[in-house]
């Protein structure tokens, strides 16, 4: 079996354009008029749950975080999405541990952990972003704007767990 197939591919393309788009045109915007973190967050990690559901497959999360920032600079996106990406690598390893069957067949327990997992490697994300590209040196900085970023990333675990319900109802895509 191999491990990139037609239905992975189209998952990791639609997923990670559409985050890096949308964060490169929408996410400056945002944040000059709120100086809070969430857009990318929230399409970020709604991203990242529908490709872990999609395709079930360990790496693809990484691949749709990689895709992603390829995308994010290419149109002129900052730099720092490069959080993004250690916390798209970080959510692949986790969903993994978790294990997907149990991610995503039991309702309400693998939707809370599906959000807790977004919210704690959103977390990372803002825990790299503040000292490394915002110059944050005062930890009590840096712990806030990582807790802004899990508030994003349960925003973002919400959208995500909320469209797979969505299209596992409809049966848009095979669950």
């Amino acid at each position: 079996m191999t491990f990139l197939n037609s239905r992975i591919v189209a998952a990791i393309a639609l997923s990670s354009s559409a985050w890096a788009i949308i964060n490169a045109y929408m996410g400056p915007i945002f944040w000059a008029a709120t100086s809070l973190p969430f857009l990318c967050d929230i399409l970020g990690f709604s991203s990242l749950t529908l490709v872990a559901w999609w395709t079930k497959r360990f790496g693809a999360v990484t691949l749709t975080g990689l895709v992603a920032t390829l995308i994010n600079f290419l149109v002129g996106g900052n730099v720092f999405f490069l959080g993004f990406t250690a916390a798209s690598i970080v959510f692949d390893v986790m969903t993994r541990a978790a294990g997907y069957s149990n991610l995503f067949s039991r309702p309400y327990v693998s939707q809370g952990l599906m959000i807790f997992l977004a919210a704690a490697s959103a977390s990372v994300a803002g825990f790299i972003i503040a000292p490394v590209f915002m110059s944050m040196q005062v930890i009590s900085g840096i712990v806030t704007f990582a807790g802004l970023h899990a508030v994003g990333g349960v925003l973002g675990g919400l959208a995500g767990v909320s469209l797979v319900k969505a299209l596992k109802v409809r049966r848009v895509l095979p669950a």
